[in-house]
Parts: structure tokens; C-alpha cells; sequence
């Protein structure tokens, strides 16, 4: 309930005419990151790295013999690869 209370507070916070922006965000972070502590899958950051029981990561992988892909397959290929090696930081 204390976390309902803190996020109720950051609206009220965020209203208020008579706080420095500043002053504002100071207490708005401070509150937001009590509740990320004490209710982290409600109002943590999500960041998903793997092993999330409620979301596995599948990973698919299939073995592909260069000499069954058709043409097109081998321009998309081409492509992506150009891609990626003109992405590269020289």
C-alpha cells in the first residue's frame, strides 16, 4: 500500500504549480526509485536480459546449406551482410 501511496504522490508532485521544476524532479525521482526498489516488477525498469519465466527467450536455429538457397535467398544474404560490414565503426 506504501508503494500505492508514493505513486500517487508522483502524480500529485508532478501538479503542483507552487515547486521549482528542479525541486520537482528531485522528489519525483527519489519517489520513483523507492518503488522501483520495493515493487521492482511493477515499477522497475524492464530490462529483460534473459531467463524471464514468464517470457523465455527461444532461441531457433537451423543448420542451412549454402548450396539450397536459391538466388534470391543469396542477394537477401549478400545484402545483410553488406549491411553489417558498412555499419562497423572503421
Amino acid at each position: 500500500m506504501q508503494v500505492e501511496a508514493w505513486a500517487d504522490e508522483i502524480v500529485l508532485l508532478a501538479n503542483r504549480e507552487d515547486l521549482e521544476p528542479n525541486d520537482k524532479r528531485v522528489r519525483i525521482d527519489t519517489l520513483k526509485w523507492l518503488c522501483s526498489k520495493i515493487a521492482p516488477r511493477r515499477y522497475g525498469e524492464r530490462l529483460l536480459m534473459a531467463g524471464d519465466p514468464e517470457n523465455p527467450i527461444q532461441h531457433l536455429h537451423q543448420e542451412v546449406s549454402m548450396t539450397e538457397l536459391t538466388d534470391a535467398q543469396l542477394d537477401a544474404l549478400e545484402k545483410f551482410c553488406h549491411s553489417l560490414i558498412e555499419g562497423q565503426p572503421k
